[in-house]
């Protein structure tokens, strides 16, 4: 939280905060539990918040993830699309436009004050506050050079971008649910060793050492699958940037071979880890496609293809430089970098950067507290 109610709460909960935000997950879970097989399987669901190296990432967060999931997990009917439909008639009838495809070039900043943006096509759109949720490090990246040498933007850029990884996105017909594939999400680990969940190079391991499946169809409420009974899923590992790095000059649609051989390479592997898990649906797959972190730069901005934004450190955490207000007069930072990594931290960190300008909205916030989604009203 920005302001005095932040400085309040902080300074009250200053040793909690510290206590769990401020230490590891391998040093929490190590102190409380011996058992190796149970601390892995307390650590199965790292991968949501991209925490695959425990000892480097915050215990805080894996308690809000694990938290977060004992109610189960929520899907928007509809899909993704169902957030943008639902918020940019809001947009519109309070007065304001979305633009699509409006790439913005550079923050526009007069005596030290953000008061707009300058978009790819040399458009300026000006505005009395700026809210930038295109992650910490490309807002930094956006300023003039000048406040970009800020002891601010300095800590920012020391931050780590997040995990990065691949999506095999499979299309299947006929009745997957009494074949084996469910609603619930799926963690699948080929080891107990929990330092062991970066797929570091596919070119020499032919197995991920932890995959994730998941099968939105099923998930969704509004889905209609037709006599065909269309359905998707989605099988997801991460992996190191490093076998990457040397195309992240490529432009989509203009990789080099080499990149669509390794693409395909990782498209055979991930689809024969799912047939093992899965194996009553192989005859099922009609349809297979990849993004790699190279696809998730090109569609995102993301940093080195960052599945959650910048790393989920105990120093991240802890920073004064990761919240909503930022040192930049009429720029507030909003998404996952002001909070938490995901959907909902997402979220969060929009309604954060609002109640930044309007404090109102804090009561609102400790009435939603504990209740479901179903639940929430709207300040």
């Amino acid at each position: 939280m920005s302001g005095f109610p932040g400085d309040v709460y902080g300074l009250w909960h200053r040793r909690d905060v510290r206590k769990w935000w401020g230490r590891s997950t391998a040093e929490v879970v190590g102190d409380l539990v011996r058992d190796p097989q149970l601390r892995a399987a307390l650590l199965a669901q790292k991968g949501d918040y991209g925490g695959m190296e425990p000892e480097k990432t915050s215990f805080g967060m894996h308690a809000v993830v694990m938290l977060h999931y004992l109610n189960g997990g929520y899907y928007p009917a509809g899909g993704g699309k169902a957030f943008a439909e639902a918020l940019v008639p809001v947009i519109e009838q309070a007065g304001g436009a979305v633009r699509l495809n409006a790439k913005v070039q550079a923050l526009l900043v007069e005596d030290g004050t953000a008061i707009g943006v300058q978009l790819d096509d040399g458009t300026h759109l000006h505005a009395p506050t700026i809210f930038s949720d295109i992650g910490a490090r490309n807002t930094v990246g956006s300023l003039p050079g000048e406040l970009r040498q800020s002891d601010w933007a300095a800590e920012i850029l020391s931050f780590s971008p997040s995990v990065c990884h691949v999506t095999l996105y499979l299309g299947l017909t006929g009745d997957i649910r009494a074949h084996g594939a469910s609603a619930s999400n799926h963690w699948f680990h080929e080891t107990w060793d929990m330092d062991a969940g970066v797929w570091q190079n596919p070119a020499e391991e032919a197995t991920a050492p932890v995959l994730f499946v998941s099968f939105p169809s099923l998930k969704d409420p509004a889905h209609a699958p037709g006599d065909r009974q269309r359905h998707t899923a989605e099988v997801v590992a991460i992996i190191s940037w490093e076998r990457f790095a040397s195309w992240s000059e490529s432009r989509l649609q203009h990789r080099p071979d080499e990149y669509t051989d390794f693409n395909t390479e990782i498209g055979r592997s991930l689809l024969a880890q799912f047939v093992r898990h899965f194996p009553e649906l192989a005859s099922m797959v009609a349809f297979h496609e990849v993004s790699t972190p190279l696809t998730m730069s090109a569609y995102t901005g993301a940093q080195r293809g960052a599945s959650y934004g910048l790393e989920v450190s105990p120093r991240g955490f802890l920073s004064d430089s990761l919240k909503a207000r930022t040192p930049v007069p009429g720029l507030f930072l909003a998404g996952q970098d002001v909070t938490t990594p995901g959907v909902t931290g997402a979220m969060m960190g929009g309604v954060l950067s609002a109640a930044a300008i309007a404090h109102q909205i804090y009561p609102h916030l400790r009435q939603g507290r504990g209740v479901g989604p179903d639940r929430l009203r709207a300040p």
